[in-house]
């Protein structure tokens, strides 16, 4: 992790170094810095696959902190990115329905 901070200090704009240093946050637990640098490496252009993959995992940080609305606006957009691609979009599915159940919980 050192070595990522150290790239960033160096050069900030590296959407890459940036969603690896918030992978490294979210396995760690902390969601919140962890969607820091996910949403630094969307502001700094990151694009294809590593985007959808970052909305996706900025999208359950979001789920963790209570930002549930965001967190449904991501994952619509990742699965945007691959239209085609019918494990991808089942398993965005599967987040959205599990967003979704513990927003909503059903009263018994």
């Amino acid at each position: 992790m050192n070595i990522l901070v150290e790239l960033l200090r160096n050069s900030p704009r590296q959407p890459e170094v940036n969603a690896l240093i918030g992978r490294a946050y979210d396995l760690m637990g902390d969601a919140k810095q962890a969607a820091d640098f996910y949403e630094a490496a969307i502001l700094f252009d990151l694009d294809g696959d590593g985007l959808a993959n970052v909305l996706r995992r900025l999208a359950g940080c979001y789920a963790k902190i209570g930002e549930t609305e965001k967190a449904v606006l991501l994952l619509r957009r990742a699965k945007e990115l691959h239209p085609s691609d019918a494990d991808y979009s089942d398993s965005v599915d599967q987040l959205l329905e599990s967003i979704m159940s513990k927003s909503n919980p059903k009263s018994e």
